[in-house]
């Protein structure tokens, strides 16, 4: 049921490993996905270089046709969906978001885009854009990078980067999502765990040993055997 994931990057992060995830996180699939970290919150103190970064790793990722073992951004997957990004990426840069990367379009290839200045005032603040599109948001405190983590009716995946475990395990708790990846994308998945979100972003879980549970018709059976019943002991 869809979600606006957020990724936390703080300053004592690993940085490049930062940017790997986010660029992974965001652009997989075309960005259609709803795992995808669509927002992007990185500690002032290395906002500026986080920033520069991903803006060079977006701008280095080949478009093309996924038959082609060198693409790695394929086409959006629909007219209407090739819209929606459109009309999104048009609304913000009108109500003024900077462009870092992309902002683009070539027939229904959308150009990794890297968005800031980014308010409430813009449709993508709040509604998922489902394509190769992200916004990078400043913040001070971990309180404070919780708080816009939280500032959104889904809540399906979010990953925090991160050395210090405590700010991990603070996050891992106070994001109100359905998963939380430390030091990894937020756009990850395994057949075998509990998958689903809260809030917009769903209710129930899927996965192995939840799908088998559905899939399970429970039958409680008691026997009583008499005392002289044969075979009693």
């Amino acid at each position: 049921l869809g979600g606006k994931s957020p990724l936390i990057v703080m300053d004592d992060a690993d940085l490049a490993g930062a940017v790997r995830a986010a660029a992974m996180g965001t652009f997989f699939y075309q960005g259609q996905a709803c795992m995808a970290s669509s927002r992007i919150l990185v500690q002032r103190g290395i906002f500026d270089r986080f920033a520069q970064a991903l803006a060079g790793a977006a701008a280095g990722l080949k478009g093309g046709d996924l038959r082609d073992p060198g693409t790695t951004l394929g086409p959006i997957i629909s007219g209407r969906q090739r819209s929606r990004v459109k009309t999104h990426i048009e609304d913000a840069t009108a109500k003024g978001a900077r462009v870092l990367a992309g902002g683009t379009f070539s027939g229904f290839q959308c150009a990794p885009t890297v968005l800031t200045d980014v308010t409430p005032a813009m449709t993508l603040f709040y509604e998922e854009t489902f394509g190769p599109v992200t916004s990078l948001y400043p913040f001070d405190t971990l309180e404070e990078a919780l708080a816009m983590a939280n500032d959104t009716p889904y809540g399906l995946s979010a990953a925090i980067y991160t050395s210090n475990i405590n700010s991990a395990l603070t996050a891992a708790s106070g994001i109100h999502t359905g998963m939380v990846h430390i030091n990894a994308p937020s756009l990850y998945d395994e057949p075998h765990v509990p998958f689903g979100g809260v809030g917009q972003s769903g209710v129930g879980r899927e996965g192995t040993d939840c799908d088998l549970d559905a899939m399970t018709e429970w039958k409680w059976v008691t026997i009583q055997l008499p005392t002289d019943a044969p075979g009693h002991h």
